[in-house]
């Protein structure tokens, strides 16, 4: 029999976008579960290997994996070039070394390229540097040990572990079947905690990224775990441009208007602090001089006016951002949804414009100070120097009513800032759907 010959096309339409390496444990259940909703459709696929591991998770069990992650290496797609290895386990890269991972799986072939490696840990530190994060609450499912080398590892990368929870099971054949129910509950109780900002859900085998979004909305906090981190890691280093939705705000590229909330959010936090600051210097000192030495500073009280001008309308601009400005809400209260969205959408533009204006009349005022040539009594100094400031309190205000008003155009939910939801009320929603 002759066999005939074919011609076909070569075209990879499947991976065009990224060929993926991932490591796994042998006892990983829930990774390549995870990664496939993730990268779904976006032309990246992964090609998974496993190292041996013992079930008992230890700091020496998470040291022996090391051994392993050369013939892991070997195993994927052998001779091709891969966009990024991934290794995927928390606890052992931070055990082993993020940098001796990436040296062992980069050298595993030198007859092959392997362009970029990652992991958990690299991939939170990245991921809190992208979301400017100094701070952040651990859950983990570890032994009391393992989930102590977390919060080290953490503290050797500057990010401070303000508390942390464990489900304390070392065994990892059972991790996988912790209820996502339960996770989400650990999340939102350590969300009350007042000091908490964000929190990181440390470990691969834990099933919980379907949930970040609800749970975002829920605790108006930023959430991490270790498999959102590690594929938002990937995309960054792939240069994947496409936005991801359903898995967190880490996944929704800084735009234009983030940028401008961060950058005002520096400011502020500059300016009250200092002057907070100063005034608690200065009042102490002056207190001080009048009981020690029967002398006050006699600019005290004048420097303690001029700072709280700084703090009443730099505050106004914080407060605004936070979503914590006073807002009577005995009728908006008792409004459908739909009707609370259009209130606060224009009252939202309305107080931008006021604050905009306010801002323009400001400089005006100041502009007539540096006229007259107006001197402060004590210390002398250019009066129209120190009222600079409210015209820019007035303006950044007026930006974060402004940035209220977007974010309430492009999103469903109502948000009083760039990143403050405010939460449902759930009957009310429901006399929306009936509508």
């Amino acid at each position: 029999m002759t066999i005939k010959d074919l011609k076909g096309e070569i075209n990879n339409k499947i991976s065009h976008n990224g060929k993926i390496g991932l490591i796994l444990l042998a006892t990983d259940q829930i990774t390549l579960y995870e990664f496939e909703t993730i990268f779904k459709d976006l032309g990246i696929l992964c090609f998974p290997s496993r190292v041996m591991n013992s079930v008992e998770l230890t700091p020496e069990v998470l040291l022996k994996i090391k051994d392993e992650l050369r013939y892991a290496t070997n195993a994927l797609l052998p001779g091709l070039t891969l966009d990024a290895v991934a290794f995927s386990c928390t606890s052992a890269s931070m055990t082993i070394g993020e940098e001796e991972v990436a040296r062992i799986i980069k050298q595993s072939d030198p007859k092959r390229e392997i362009k970029e490696v990652t992991n958990p840990y690299s991939a939170i530190k990245n991921a809190c540097k992208f979301l400017d994060i100094k701070e952040l609450g651990i859950i983990t499912p570890y032994s009391e040990e393992v989930t102590q080398g977390i919060i080290d590892g953490m503290t050797v990368a500057g990010i401070v572990s303000v508390t942390a929870a464990s489900f304390k099971i070392p065994n990892d054949n059972i991790v996988p079947d912790i209820t996502s129910e339960s996770i989400k509950q650990a999340v939102i109780t350590m969300a009350d905690e007042s000091s908490v900002d964000t929190i990181f859900v440390s470990c691969t085998n834990m099933n919980i990224c379907k949930e970040i979004d609800d749970l975002e909305k829920i605790t108006g906090k930023t959430i991490l775990t270790s498999n959102q981190v590690m594929a938002w890691d990937i995309l960054r280093l792939v240069n994947n441009q496409k936005e991801i939705n359903g898995f967190g705000k880490l996944f929704k590229h800084k735009n234009i208007l983030q940028k401008i909330n961060t950058i005002t959010a520096k400011i502020e936090m500059f300016i009250l602090s200092a002057s907070i600051l100063l005034m608690m210097i200065n009042t102490t000192a002056n207190g001080l001089g009048r009981y020690l030495f029967n002398q006050s500073l006699y600019f005290s009280e004048e420097l303690n006016q001029f700072l709280m001008v700084s703090v009443t309308f730099i505050g106004l601009a914080y407060a605004v951002r936070n979503g914590r400005n006073i807002r009577m809400t005995a009728i908006y209260d008792s409004l459908s949804h739909k009707k609370k969205k259009a209130l606060t959408m224009f009252i939202a533009i309305t107080t931008a414009f006021l604050m905009f204006l306010l801002a323009y009349e400001a400089v005006i005022y100041v502009a007539n100070l540096k006229e007259i040539n107006r001197l402060s009594p004590a210390l002398q100094l250019e009066v129209y120097l120190i009222y600079m400031i409210v015209p820019v309190g007035f303006f950044m205000a007026g930006i974060q009513f402004l940035i209220r008003f977007i974010q309430n155009i492009f999103h469903e939910e109502i948000y009083l800032s760039y990143d403050v939801i405010e939460e449902k009320d759930q009957d009310l929603d429901s006399k929306d759907q009936m509508c």
